[in-house]
């Protein structure tokens, strides 16, 4: 095999390495709806193929790219990959710089990729400051920094740094550009969620309303997720029917977005006013409120139970039904235990499905 011939494999290999990696930073952004997650696989994908050490900061005060960053620079390091013989903690938050000199305020300044080659002997002092490295067994030769734009502000700096016995990056070697940009993907998706969930959750936490004061009863509420999200379709209701009538509601509507509380929204609102229509027990309330949400097709996955209370004298009493959700349970002094008996439906399923009563 000539000289040639080794020459062009070894850049098919190369490049064929380059392009597996791309697929992994690329995959990295399907991984998680978090984009510190995100960021955190998309540095550790370049490493060590790329190069020695990765990292992520996230500004504080995203800027115009080409223009000079509010100083001193404040960002957080999200992100952080590195081969053996490098000790850097996983998240550094507020870390501030003075940004003379150090090449992350030149690539923000610039609002291009540059490279900055590492002082032979010694760790620069805005590597300490940046929070870039900390500890290496022996020295770097080259940092290359990626400012990552988004809606025209660069929003967050990706930093590569290269091990002075790795070859100098070429210039067919600077697929940095195409990193930033994934890195930049990750946090727009991260902006968008982030913006989505707060609007759920406001959304949901104005339905969850505190509980009506009735003379002679004692109501208490108490709303915990299960998960991280918070967000989603479960709530509770209650509400006065009449001066001795009290409607609890306890429902669930599947999902952990915005659409779940929304339709969650639709769902109270509706058996609020389908109660307070007329006076009429709990299961032909759900029997309605079946046939309403079937119509108007509000949502076909969600369970609901739903209770009066009437008050005779100084004696409550309680008539309850359940339409795919877990029966309520009794309290007293002597012990606790599930109410059960009867039948199950959705409020999605045929209204003429019988309900779990009692």
């Amino acid at each position: 095999m000539s000289t040639g011939e080794v020459q062009s494999r070894r850049e098919l290999e190369r490049h064929a390495r380059r392009q597996e990696l791309l697929a992994r930073a690329s995959a990295a952004l399907n991984r998680s709806l978090d984009p510190s997650a995100e960021l955190q696989e998309l540095a550790r994908a370049v490493v060590p193929e790329l190069a020695d050490l990765s990292t992520v900061h996230v500004l504080h005060r995203p800027v115009a790219p080409g223009t000079d960053p509010p100083l001193p620079v404040i960002t957080d390091r999200v992100a952080v990959a590195g081969v053996p013989g490098i000790t850097l903690a996983p998240r550094l938050t507020g870390l501030r710089w003075d940004g003379n000199g150090d090449p992350m305020t030149a690539a923000i300044r610039r609002g291009e990729l540059l490279r900055q080659p590492m002082p032979a002997a010694g760790t620069p002092s805005w590597a300490q400051k940046t929070g870039t490295v900390a500890t290496f067994s022996d020295g770097l030769s080259q940092v290359v920094v990626a400012p990552v734009i988004v809606d025209g502000l660069v929003v967050a700096v990706v930093s590569f740094l290269l091990h002075h016995t790795r070859p100098t990056w070429s210039e067919d070697d600077l697929q940095v550009g195409q990193i930033a940009r994934y890195a930049g993907i990750a946090l727009e998706h991260g902006l968008i969620y982030q913006a989505t969930r707060a609007s759920a959750l406001v959304l949901q936490r104005s339905l969850l309303t505190e509980p009506p004061t009735v003379p002679g009863l004692r109501i208490c509420a108490r709303y915990r997720p299960a998960g991280r999200d918070e967000v989603g379709g479960d709530w509770y209701d209650a509400f006065q029917r009449g001066p001795d009538q009290l409607a609890v509601v306890i429902g669930d509507v599947v999902g952990h977005d915005i659409t779940a509380a929304a339709a969650m929204g639709h769902l109270r609102a509706t058996v609020r006013g389908l109660a307070l229509d007329r006076d009429e027990g709990p299961a032909a309330i759900l029997d309605r409120l079946s046939k309403v949400n079937s119509g108007l097709g509000i949502t076909p996955f969600a369970t609901l139970l739903y209770a009066n209370l009437t008050r005779t004298g100084d004696r409550w009493t309680m008539r309850w039904a359940s339409a795919g959700h877990p029966p309520p349970l009794l309290a007293t002094a002597g012990g606790a235990q599930l109410l059960t008996g009867g039948h199950r439906y959705r409020p999605g399923t045929h209204p003429d499905a019988a309900a779990h009563r009692g």
